[in-house]
């Protein structure tokens, strides 16, 4: 059988390293509320993920969580992440749209490399929040080509 939905159990608190990778069929993934991290590679390369949520109380997004997430078009990342790991989103060649919290501090190099559809990154943040974020993150522009809109 070919595993092509998930919905992860109440009281699970953390979504472990590698978790589902691989998982080439999977097409959803329900996270509950009161997972906190989700660690690197959890989902990486499940090319078929179209739809996942990503619940409040969230604080960090792995290295390469959702990296080679081909199918993915769209992410909102929930108030309360602080940290989106390097590599994270890269290869996500449907991504379109990624809604990006004023709670972020800090987004890894390459955190949205290769995703070659993303045309818009709404920062809920100021401006100069995001404009610090891309400072430290260095070559922002050459990564990501995708218009940021904050507020």
């Amino acid at each position: 059988m070919k595993l092509t939905g998930v919905v992860i159990p109440d009281g699970v608190t953390v979504v472990e390293k590698f978790a589902f990778a691989d998982c080439r069929n999977l097409r959803s993934v329900t996270i509950p509320v009161g997972v906190t991290a989700i660690e690197g590679g959890a989902f990486k390369n499940c090319v078929s993920l179209k739809d996942v949520t990503i619940p409040n109380g969230v604080t960090a997004i792995g290295k390469f969580a959702f990296a080679g997430c081909a199918s993915l078009t769209d992410v909102t990342i929930p108030n309360g992440v602080t940290v989106i790991g390097e590599y994270a989103f890269k290869d996500c060649g449907a991504l379109g749209g990624v809604t990006i919290p004023g709670t972020v501090k800090s987004i890894g190099k390459f955190a949205f490399w290769e995703c070659k559809k993303l045309k818009r990154i709404n920062f809920t943040g100021a401006k100069n929040e995001w404009e610090a974020i891309a400072e430290r993150y260095g070559h922002w522009e050459s990564d990501c080509r995708a218009k940021v809109v904050c507020g």
